[in-house]
């Protein structure tokens, strides 16, 4: 997009993610320093690129750095916890099927924005739509959640991005992406990410 303007209106970018430095990085232990500062990095780089220069932003992040309740110190409670900060968040529930909650979601043009409060999908329970222990939440609504609804269709629409077989054929590459995974084996019950990349370059390398 930048490339087709003038430099005088560009779009600035910043990236909200820690620079880790990956040489000293070991253990879970050294990983888990750097996962720690993911909401608290980013909350400083945009209250001093952002908030501090008098602009606005919009913020790119996973869900669950974005929901207002029971989610810790995520990026949008720090955001919002100085100077009367108020953040608009959108989220988007991939893996469920809105129309159980309201049947004329299917004729929805897509993509579609839906404001929550003091609707029918606003006072759905928030936990199931995302696949969570609804314990966790104390079933909070979607609209105690977020303020808007990002809608792309049904699940069985929607696609996962691979890896490139330029980047797969790299064997650089890919022993430093497995080198930095095997650090991390993830959650207990999930499928290993090394496993998920090998299978990821085995189909797209294949074809």
């Amino acid at each position: 997009m930048n490339a087709s303007r003038p430099k005088t209106s560009q779009i600035r970018v910043l990236l909200g993610d820690p620079p880790i430095d990956w040489s000293n990085v070991h253990s879970v232990e050294d990983h888990l320093h750097w996962l720690r500062e993911r909401d608290s990095y980013p909350a400083n780089i945009i209250r001093q690129e952002v908030f501090a220069k008098q602009r606005r932003a919009l913020v790119v992040y996973g869900d669950g750095h974005l929901w207002r309740n029971d989610a810790g110190e995520n990026l949008v409670r720090l955001l919002e916890s100085v100077g009367g900060t108020k953040v608009f968040t959108i989220s988007t529930p991939t893996a469920a099927d809105l129309v159980t909650v309201q049947a004329d979601i299917a004729s929805w043009s897509k993509p579609s924005i839906a404001l929550l409060r003091e609707t029918v999908l606003g006072a759905t329970e928030f936990a199931p739509l995302f696949q969570l222990p609804s314990g966790r939440f104390h079933s909070r609504r979607m609209e105690e959640q977020v303020d808007a609804l990002l809608y792309l269709g049904p699940p069985s629409a929607m696609t996962v991005s691979r890896l490139s077989p330029n980047l797969c054929s790299d064997a650089a590459y890919v022993e430093m992406r497995l080198r930095r995974m095997a650090i991390d084996p993830g959650p207990p019950g999930s499928p290993a990410p090394i496993d998920r990349l090998k299978q990821n370059c085995a189909a797209v390398v294949g074809r």
